[in-house]
């Protein structure tokens, strides 16, 4: 049965993963390394304040068996709304230049918590093929109107639009749903709930999402937007697998949970560590095809615009795989509803790795930042399997 759920969130997931590259590889090409640290450097900026005001929406509909679970529509839009003014007003006051784009992401995030919140719901039925289905057709047709826009435009800021309005269309006609379905009765009491769960969730996230995205702006402080885009098309290929990665941990994720409720702590350690097993073989195949086939990976994806030797490999190797065990573990730890404990961790190492990456930057190089942030992730790690033994022992 794990295996069926897997295949089915799997395929979705390499889709996905292929056209976030696509869009990054696109923009290289037709533009420039300089463009892509822009359009990087503003998906930063969206990104970090959308996942906190999403506040955890899709652990929380699936988590939940409740009916007010279902009626979450406006208040996730209306959290979006307040998303979208702080991005803007953050543009606005630092990087004017990237308003407009700024504009068009957060609209496009929007849409994409709306879509999380809806897999959410499905998630709780166990209907990841349904999931699946609704991210290959999405992705791929988003992409797809973001790559001719591009192409024909030669302008970032209409692509994204295109890329905006496709998603828009999209998530009434592929997930199929009504305007009426947007209405709420319990507007406020929906709304408290949210907030309420969500918060810790929304916190941890946020520094989570600070710890990817804070890089960004610190290399173009220091070194400018070329050194962001060469930056963000390295950790693509991260990001990219760690798609596969969160696939498992969603289908992993509510089954540990199941076992925690029930206070099965026998089946929940089997569960979880046929899951790390699982992490760990992918970590070896990935890693040995990165480190191996570096230069072809490269030049695949983004032509002769970037430039990577086995030095740098190896450091994304190294954070690949540290990426990868330490965000499942994430997962694991959610699903044992360890929540109060994870804005405390994330927070520490969210100011550990802005330190180290502004002493990194202002005395060494790129690389030296990669290690770094595997560094960070290494004690991420120990603190997240110390903290779900503790959990763990008190059942």
């Amino acid at each position: 049965m794990i295996i069926k759920l897997f295949s089915q969130s799997f395929f979705g997931s390499v889709v996905y993963a292929i056209t976030q590259w696509m869009i990054i590889s696109s923009i290289t090409r037709v533009l420039s390394v300089d463009s892509t640290g822009e359009y990087a450097t503003s998906l930063g900026i969206v990104t970090t304040i959308n996942i906190f005001f999403g506040f955890g929406i899709r652990q929380i509909s699936y988590s939940s068996t409740e009916n007010w679970v279902k009626k979450l529509y406006l208040p996730v839009i209306f959290l979006q709304l307040i998303s979208l003014s702080i991005s803007l007003i953050i543009s606005l006051i630092f990087y004017p230049s990237l308003l407009l784009l700024t504009l068009f992401l957060s609209l496009f995030k929007l849409i994409e918590t709306l879509t999380e919140y809806q897999y959410g719901l499905y998630q709780l039925k166990d209907n990841h093929k349904k999931i699946a289905q609704s991210r290959v057709v999405r992705s791929i047709v988003y992409t797809t109107f973001f790559i001719i826009a591009l192409i024909s435009s030669k302008n970032i800021i209409l692509a994204t639009a295109s890329m905006f309005f496709a998603n828009l269309i999209l998530f009434f006609v592929v997930d199929k749903i009504k305007l009426s379905d947007l209405s709420s009765a319990n507007f406020n009491n929906n709304l408290i709930h949210v907030v309420h769960l969500g918060f810790p969730l929304a916190i941890t996230a946020a520094f989570l999402s600070l710890r990817s995205t804070s890089p960004r702006f610190i290399l173009e402080h220091y070194m400018g937007y070329e050194t962001v885009g060469v930056f963000v098309s390295y950790l693509y290929l991260i990001n990219a697998g760690n798609m596969i990665v969160q696939a498992w941990a969603q289908v992993i994720a509510p089954k540990v949970s199941k076992f925690f409720n029930q206070k099965d702590i026998t089946s929940l350690v089997d569960i979880k560590r046929k899951g790390e097993l699982f992490i760990f073989s992918y970590c070896l195949i990935f890693a040995f095809a990165l480190y191996v086939f570096h230069g072809e990976i490269i030049y695949i994806i983004y032509g002769n615009n970037i430039e990577i030797n086995s030095y740098i490999a190896l450091s994304l190797v190294v954070l690949m795989v540290t990426t990868y065990i330490s965000s499942y573990n994430g997962y694991i730890l959610t699903a044992i509803k360890e929540f109060k404990v994870q804005p405390k961790i994330f927070g520490f190492l969210f100011i550990l790795s802005l330190l180290l990456t502004i002493y990194l930057a202002r005395s060494y190089g790129l690389v030296h930042i990669i290690y770094g942030l595997s560094l960070v992730c290494i004690l991420q790690i120990v603190l997240l399997k110390f903290f779900y033994s503790k959990k763990i022992k008190k059942q």
